[in-house]
């Protein structure tokens, strides 16, 4: 069953203020521009494998002086499904990622995908978004997809994350504000310690309403979950008919980019201009747009005379 006419994608965008390359140092592509370098990629996969689904971007406001917002403007006014909410609350470090669970908490969509927004989508990753929005049972979804998805602190993952927000009871007397009141805080990476707080509480829940996806390559495996919930493997359920021939093909391109499920990566340049060239009507918009600014042109493309067909 296809739910995706009532699923958010959700996604933050703000201003770094404190240096996290320490805590990143594993991080190849941490510089300052480095979640503004997926954007035109994220939005064409998600138009292509979940058409209907929208895409929430919430924003810093001092984001709007940045040199690319103005292709944040652009990009809303040409596709639909592309939504910028800005936030002008103050913040001290990473608690603005909180944000993105707002329409858990508000409980505004039938299924919500929290994602991040320096990673593009790989074939393992959309096959375990197509699962869960066909399997109505499952409440809550994890992905994991790295050999240090097997601490406690990955029990969720903020940026690979799954949920039916109706229909998750305890949830029906917290709101937004509640949450983040609660949670908000200047230590890095509290989104993902308040949501495993909030949802590992109940152990009879958990068994029946959390599902834990896996993926396991040559490089990565993230061995069984933490807490007791179902489980599978990625690899069992490639045999169900979750993708068609044509979204099989546009995979095997973006599986090009990425090796393990939301590995920070940079999509731009000549993979970023096929990849909207092979997206035909998914895709035009976006490098019809890209293509008229020498700005967005020399960031996206990498220089403004890479030859791109029209």
């Amino acid at each position: 069953m296809d739910n995706s006419k009532n699923t958010i994608i959700s996604y933050c965008l703000f201003s770094s203020k404190k240096d996290s390359s320490e805590i990143r140092n594993w991080d190849l592509h941490n510089g300052e521009n480095r979640y503004w370098y997926n954007i035109p990629a994220i939005v064409c996969v998600n138009l292509f494998m979940f058409p209907q689904a929208e895409m929430h971007i919430y924003y810093s406001s001092d984001l709007k002086e940045h040199f690319l917002f103005n292709f944040l403007i652009q990009l809303e006014k040409k596709i639909t499904q592309f939504k910028l909410i800005e936030i002008s609350d103050e913040y001290e470090n990473t608690e603005f990622t909180l944000f993105r669970f707002y329409p858990l908490f508000e409980k505004t969509c039938d299924i919500l995908f929290c994602r991040d927004l320096d990673s593009v989508p790989n074939e393992d990753e959309i096959i375990a978004g197509k699962f869960f929005i066909s399997f109505e049972q499952f409440l809550t979804q994890n992905i994991r997809s790295h050999t240090n998805h097997k601490y406690p602190i990955t029990t969720i993952l903020a940026g690979l994350c799954g949920f039916r927000p109706q229909k998750i009871e305890f949830l029906k007397e917290i709101n937004f504000k509640d949450f983040y009141e609660s949670n908000s805080s200047p230590e890095y990476g509290i989104d993902q310690k308040s949501i495993i707080e909030l949802f590992t509480k109940q152990t009879d829940w958990l068994k029946k309403y959390f599902v834990d996806l896996r993926i396991i390559t040559k490089i990565h495996d993230p061995k069984k979950p933490l807490i007791k919930c179902k489980s599978y493997k990625i690899s069992e359920l490639k045999k169900s008919k979750f993708i068609n021939t044509n979204e099989k093909h546009f995979l095997q391109h973006l599986n090009k980019l990425t090796s393990w499920a939301g590995e920070p990566i940079d999509s731009r340049g000549i993979w970023l201009i096929k990849c909207l060239i092979f997206a035909e009507e998914h895709g035009k918009d976006i490098l019809d747009l890209i293509k008229t600014n020498e700005t967005w042109q020399e960031f996206y493309f990498i220089t403004k005379n890479e030859t791109i067909a029209s």
